[in-house]
């Protein structure tokens, strides 16, 4: 019995015949035809170099341990380019009309035996170049680019592929897009301009190579160009103020001659909610600034910068936490009182550490949805809770405290005073 062992493959078919391994096995049996003398063939299956696109050429497989045997090839799976055809000897030829490597399964037998293997491989076909320095799908070069970037990307040079004198070739964006102010030339391919927008644009090279009446193409997807306004965030990631105290918060623009802005928020913690009061986004320059009088609270928003330049418009977002801060906290102590009896509930003022050279003023005053019990009154100036109750009570006591900064600026916080008269 005569076993071909393959370097490379796994079995699709067996046919009256027993696999060893990754073998191929000759039918032998009842004199075999004189194959059955117990000889192991070890073979190699695979195709070397390249085909050029538009050239007619044929392709050999390069094998090794057939002892003579002739292969018999039939495609499986995936596809060989269009123009290319595999012979059933297992010979590729034809002219290329696509460029690029081009993944096929073969299964592969011998005159004589009986099973079949499959050996994944693939054929090269070289064209004009489509290859830049560029970010793609399966290459995550770094490559970011700012508004008013000049740009010149030229293709890499070609290997093993030059054009004939007759040869056209003509370059263009096959789908997708450049970022505005960038154009490919068409002639060498060469992708120039300035930036004129902002965001993630993707496209796709093509080359159209026409040659002795014959048209192919050569391309590469998924190129990206990331482009931002400038090479600093435009917002700082945490925007914090404090109350009473006024915040002008720029966008960091950069400088472009001719470039127009519009800036809106939108707040991502609870949508349809505008900024905090008191504070206002300006829709020119983007500048966010004002006296918050809503607080203490932390919200993130989505500021979205468009960019019309040159008649080319973008946008691109920021997400921007903006945090008020308090100046100043509240406490009242608890304390148990006895009615008909003088009782005293002090208010603790804790003025900020961070700011400790605020001037503030308070003026205190009871909710309406609250009232003191009767005998009881607050001090405007010092929120002292003070008096003689006339009756037993169990609840808490809502007082409003209205926080003036030295520049005019004010806000509200509502305190809780927890009282038990027994």
């Amino acid at each position: 019995m005569i076993n071909i062992h393959a370097a490379l493959g796994r079995v699709t078919r067996l046919v009256f015949c027993t696999l060893l391994g990754a073998t191929l096995t000759a039918c032998g049996g009842g004199g075999g035809g004189g194959n059955d003398n117990g000889e192991t063939l070890r073979v190699t299956f695979a195709y070397t170099g390249s085909m050029q696109l538009l050239r007619a050429s044929s392709m050999a497989p390069q094998t090794t341990g057939f002892n003579g045997r002739a292969p018999n090839c039939s495609l499986t799976s995936g596809q060989l380019p269009a123009g290319l055809t595999l012979g059933s000897d297992c010979t590729i030829t034809g002219a290329a009309l696509e460029s690029g490597s081009f993944p096929f399964v073969v299964s592969v037998g011998a005159s004589g035996i009986a099973n079949r293997l499959e050996f994944q491989l693939s054929v090269l076909v070289s064209g004009p170049s489509v290859s830049y320095s560029l970010p793609d799908a399966n290459n995550s070069l770094f490559s970011q680019y700012v508004i008013g970037d000049l740009v010149e990307i030229a293709p890499f040079n070609a290997i093993f592929w030059s054009p004939g004198p007759a040869t056209r070739i003509t370059y263009s964006i096959a789908s997708g897009q450049l970022p505005p102010g960038l154009s490919i030339d068409s002639v060498n391919g060469h992708i120039t301009g300035t930036i004129q927008g902002v965001g993630t644009y993707t496209f796709t090279v093509s080359a159209r190579v026409e040659e002795g009446g014959n048209v192919a193409t050569a391309s590469h997807p998924d190129y990206y160009i990331p482009v931002a306004i400038g090479s600093q965030q435009l917002y700082p990631s945490d925007v914090q103020t404090m109350m009473t105290t006024p915040l002008s918060q720029a966008a960091n623009l950069p400088t472009i001659a001719g470039a127009s802005y519009t800036f809106t928020a939108t707040n991502l913690t609870t949508p349809g909610k505008g900024l905090p009061a008191g504070l206002s986004l300006d829709p020119a320059t983007g500048t966010i600034s004002g006296n918050a009088t809503e607080g203490p609270l932390r919200e993130q928003f989505n500021i979205i910068t468009s960019v019309l330049i040159a008649g080319s418009f973008s946008q691109i977002e920021t997400p921007v936490w903006i945090e008020t801060l308090s100046p100043v906290d509240f406490l009242y102590a608890f304390g148990q009182q006895v009615a008909n009896q003088p009782a005293r509930w002090s208010l603790e003022i804790r003025q900020n550490v961070t700011r400790p050279d605020l001037v503030l003023s308070y003026n205190f005053r009871i909710a309406p949805a609250t009232p003191l019990p009767a005998g009881l009154g607050i001090d405007p100036a010092t929120g002292t809770v003070s008096g003689t109750p006339t009756q037993a009570f169990t609840g808490d006591i809502e007082v409003i405290a209205r926080v003036s900064g030295d520049q005019g600026a004010t806000f509200e916080r509502t305190i809780v005073l927890s009282m038990l008269i027994n």
